[in-house]
């Protein structure tokens, strides 16, 4: 399939299933979802210096700034509660994407020490105090931004806008748009670890609001805990499968990718 405009529908179709399961079953404002798909919609004006209009660009658009817009209003409803089995997923996700399109070694510190801890976590049978989850949920977080430029530099999305829609799978596309909401809703989170004051707000009601947002991550991380046998087959089918699939080139990398994401996410609340 090369249609540059079915793909990026499906892309669109991809990030309103998924915020259609990330809200479900939960008391919100269906109003904002309404308002937010509006303000979305505005990405389908042409800009000023747009000479050629094209429409799959712009449903591109309108799928990034719906992201956004749901993100920022249901940032506290879709926040995912998550535990070991989940870091530990996304920590393997992190490190393939590191070893086969960006491997720097100055990087393989900053990386060693929470994968180890990450590790630690997923054998022992400790259960971690308020800091820790704290620690392992926003290295979590920094795998999801990390994942999330991954996307535009090496991924689907990089495919898309440099227009070789020829190499992009409509699976794969699905399946991007899918991942792609859960990617910019928790790369939202990332800021408000940084305790920076807004416009007309002080240091110490910042302060306040950062601390909140902590015991929030807190009591999103679960301390239910896998077996370290679950962790091995973890480990081995992660890379295993990601590997193999790299080398006999049997699908696209970022399918498999974005497909772990998702699945790895059900039946999170």
């Amino acid at each position: 399939m090369s249609d540059p405009l079915l793909l990026s529908l499906l892309l669109f179709l991809g990030v309103l299933l998924q915020a259609f399961l990330l809200i479900y079953g939960k008391k919100v404002d269906y109003l904002q979802i309404l308002i937010a798909f509006v303000l979305s919609l505005v990405a389908f004006l042409p800009g000023k210096r747009e000479t050629v209009y094209n429409l799959y660009l712009h449903v591109m658009i309108v799928a990034g700034l719906f992201s956004f817009f749901f993100a920022a209003m249901f940032q506290k409803q879709i926040l995912p509660r998550i535990n070991e089995q989940t870091v530990l997923i996304f920590t393997v996700v992190l490190w393939y994407v590191f070893i086969v399109y960006l491997f720097l070694p100055v990087c393989i510190p900053l990386l060693l020490i929470p994968t180890l801890a990450t590790l630690y976590i997923s054998f022992s049978t400790a259960e971690l105090g308020y800091k820790s989850r704290i620690f392992f949920y926003s290295w979590f977080l920094v795998i999801v931004v990390a994942l999330a430029v991954s996307q535009f530099s090496f991924g689907t999305v990089s495919l898309f806008m440099g227009q070789k829609f020829e190499m992009i799978n409509p699976v794969e596309m699905f399946f991007t748009g899918m991942a792609f909401l859960y990617l910019v809703s928790y790369a939202f989170y990332v800021f408000y670890l940084v305790p920076i004051p807004g416009k007309r707000q002080s240091l110490s009601e910042r302060i306040e609001q950062w601390k909140e947002y902590l015991a929030l991550l807190s009591d999103k991380y679960s301390n239910e805990q896998m077996k370290p046998l679950h962790a091995v087959l973890i480990l081995l089918a992660g890379f295993g499968i990601l590997f193999l699939n790299h080398f006999l080139d049997l699908v696209s990398d970022y399918l498999i990718i974005n497909a772990m994401i998702v699945l790895s996410q059900l039946r999170k609340n």
